[in-house]
């Protein structure tokens, strides 16, 4: 009979079970293949591995099953999925957002689209104010949404001024990733710079072709805020540091929806955009500025995701195409996590922190990505270790990938003249040797002492790699 537990899934800090991130890897490229065409869309108009563990809460199947010896204990949340495309459907939704204008919330129905297109499961939560939309996503309320490399760049990291695309976009990726654990894909061609324009009156009548020449003119000038742009640094403040202040003529806060209206009416002279604005081709009525001084970067437009991580093989069993698998089930084929009840407390006493991978986790019985797992006690490794759960949950998928990498090896097996297979660069000294690209070069030689050359070894399989030599 098998022994079996609960098993506590962690969701980056012990406790936490409200947020929804499966921590990154392979599913950052799945969207990377799956937003291309999103990229070309785009610029016509003006992003294999499993997660790295560090699962939500999507509450366990409260119904009673006996597969593979496991039971399903009751009590836990019941799972309402009713077919493959709804199992574990907490767990498997992208939540896409998006900032409160229709640029960017065509952008963000773009990516959807193109998700749900590829398999994905997509929560649309569009039109959050500018403002509060980052903060949105790094606390979980939102796992993606269209960024621009200059906002990222001047209103959140609140950096220096960059004029080369490239570089600015290698600085805000670089840094998110360093302060908020939040990954940039790549970036579309698509420049939506910020802006500002005028009246074609307002700019014959003073001779406003700049905004040098705004600045000197601004006490003729009735602005049209959107109350936001007085106050981000890509906004006034930014323009004041460079052009000096702007004394307007008066300043009102209108609705970013009713700016072109409130000009064309003649209830205000000047008011902020972004350059891509259809209505700035009725180049009769208004006229953008040139940033003659150059305070503002490129604005390329871009996903932001908060790492998760899903498994390929999820994909094809969310469509109902993986054999043997049964629904209701939440996936998730490893975890970290802590043990709540146990049959073992001996070896897993409740508390212990654990490993698992595998073994039919999100297939025979409920996976990772649910909050409590009952697993069989053999599958279950106790750890003792000071690590995150976010680090800690790096490693299962890690070194079970470099365990099969040395088992392929065949160290030490003897072949059928009696000498030593080591399928691996040998040599007689032991020694073991590294490079950079990720593979194991393979040789037959017939030395007992092998020399094995590991190419990507600063690469964290590279790692677990040497460590279990």
């Amino acid at each position: 009979m098998v022994r079996k537990l609960f098993l506590k899934k962690m969701s980056g800090n012990p406790g936490d079970h409200s947020a929804r991130g499966r921590d990154r890897k392979s599913i950052i490229k799945k969207i990377c293949a799956v937003l291309l065409c999103a990229w070309i869309l785009i610029a016509l108009c003006a992003c294999g591995g499993s997660s790295a563990g560090s699962a939500g809460s999507s509450g366990g199947s409260g119904s009673q099953t006996d597969t593979a010896g496991v039971n399903k204990a009751a009590g836990s949340n019941d799972a309402d999925a009713a077919d493959p495309s709804d199992a574990g459907q907490e767990a498997g939704t992208i939540i896409i957002g998006s900032k409160d204008f229709t640029e960017n919330e065509i952008v963000a129905e773009i990516y959807a689209l193109a998700l749900e297109d590829a398999g994905f499961t997509v929560e649309r939560r569009m039109n959050i104010a500018s403002s509060v939309i980052h903060t949105s996503l790094v606390s979980g309320e939102v796992e993606l949404y269209p960024e621009y490399t200059g906002t990222g760049l001047l209103s959140i990291l609140q950096m220096d001024l960059i004029t080369d695309p490239k570089k600015v976009y290698e600085t805000v990726r670089n840094a998110y990733e360093e302060q908020f654990g939040i990954t940039w894909l790549d970036y579309a061609p698509a420049n939506d710079g910020q802006g500002i324009f005028v009246s074609r009156r307002v700019s014959d009548e003073y001779g406003i072709r700049t905004i040098s020449d705004l600045q000197a003119n601004a006490s003729e000038i009735r602005f049209a805020s959107q109350g936001e742009f007085d106050e981000r640094e890509d906004g006034i403040p930014g323009l004041e540091k460079v052009y000096g202040p702007f004394a307007w003529k008066s300043s009102r806060v209108y609705d970013n929806g009713l700016k072109y209206q409130v000009v064309e009416n003649d209830e205000a002279d000047a008011a902020p955009a972004y350059t891509t604005e259809g209505r700035l081709v009725e180049t009769d009525k208004f006229v953008l500025l040139e940033d003659d001084k150059q305070v503002w970067p490129p604005y390329n437009i871009a996903p932001v995701v908060r790492g998760f991580g899903i498994n390929h093989s999820e994909i094809f069993t969310r469509k109902g195409l993986s054999p043997g698998v049964s629904f209701p089930r939440i996936l998730g084929i490893e975890c970290v996590g802590e043990i709540a009840e146990t049959t073992d407390p001996v070896r897993l006493p409740v508390g212990q922190k654990v490993i698992s991978i595998m073994g039919e986790m999100g297939r025979a019985f409920d996976g990772g990505y649910a909050e409590y797992t009952l697993l069989p006690n053999e599958q279950i490794c106790p750890v003792e270790t000071d690590l995150d759960w976010k680090t800690l949950a790096a490693l299962p998928e890690t070194y079970y990938t470099a365990y099969g990498s040395l088992l392929n090896l065949r160290i030490g097996e003897s072949t059928a003249d009696g000498k030593i297979d080591s399928r691996a660069e040998s040599t007689a000294d032991g020694k073991t040797d590294s490079n950079t690209d990720g593979r194991t070069d393979r040789t037959t030689t017939g030395c007992k002492a092998p020399r094995i050359l590991v190419r990507g070894a600063t690469s964290g399989v590279g790692v677990a790699f040497l460590r279990l030599l």
